[in-house]
């Protein structure tokens, strides 16, 4: 996999944004959720996030406590928690889930690379997932991982879908995230949550999820300009 070939990728798969989440995971289809913020794990990678912060700084807070102030604030803020599963998840244990980013921070192989105790997001996926308390917009992706890279968009207006005939990546859409990411923080406004530090907590699990899901595959930096021109780095 070579910058030309992800040049030629992104050229023929430039979408405008829009609002709303979903996960990295690269098996979207081209449909409505082309032009969200494509961020590890949906909405529910900031639930995790508030988890391992929780932790970190020692604020003492319930996982029902950590669930419910992110819940509520991105409700507030955009009215829809975005969530994915997929066809693989087992249907007969109530916390599995077919996205990489919740699922592996649930196992105790890489909780230690989550910062996250395990039990902590079981525990959250439950208050969330089927939950008539809290209603949550839940995608059922289709088919095997089949990615050839991770590419990381760094653009307010433009995004790029994950997938054509041809290929399949990760897509981190990381400038769009960090910004929804402030607004989250400012609309919890909690003295003990401090942007930077959250900020840090989020990218670090983002940084667990790729060495699980997408270890050995080159990570490519991209950047789109209103004329669509396109630089390609890694």
């Amino acid at each position: 996999m070579d910058i030309h070939t992800v040049s030629s990728f992104v050229s023929k798969n430039i979408i405008s944004t829009k609002e709303g989440r979903k996960c990295v995971d690269g098996r979207y289809e081209d449909d409505e959720y082309s032009g969200m913020i494509a961020r590890a794990g949906a909405d529910f990678g900031y639930v995790m996030a508030m988890l391992g912060y929780n932790s970190e700084q020692k604020l003492n807070l319930s996982v029902e406590q950590c669930v419910d102030i992110v819940y509520k604030s991105i409700i507030d803020l955009e009215g829809t928690f975005y969530m994915h599963t997929d066809t693989h998840a087992d249907p007969t244990i109530p916390y599995s889930i077919g996205c990489g980013h919740a699922s592996k921070a649930m196992s105790q192989e890489y909780a230690l690379t989550f910062g996250l105790d395990p039990e902590q997001v079981q525990k959250a996926l439950l208050l969330l997932k089927d939950s008539p308390e809290r209603p949550v917009t839940l995608v059922t992706l289709q088919g095997d991982h089949a990615e050839e890279g991770v590419l990381i968009i760094k653009n307010e207006d433009y995004t790029v879908n994950s997938k054509d005939d041809e290929h399949m990546y990760f897509i981190y859409d990381k400038k769009r995230d960090d910004l929804f990411l402030k607004d989250l923080v400012e609309k919890i406004g909690m003295d003990q949550l401090v942007y930077e530090n959250f900020q840090r907590v989020s990218t670090l699990q983002l940084g667990a999820t790729l060495q699980a899901l997408a270890k050995g595959l080159p990570i490519f930096e991209v950047t789109i300009d209103e004329e669509h021109d396109i630089q390609v780095t890694n």
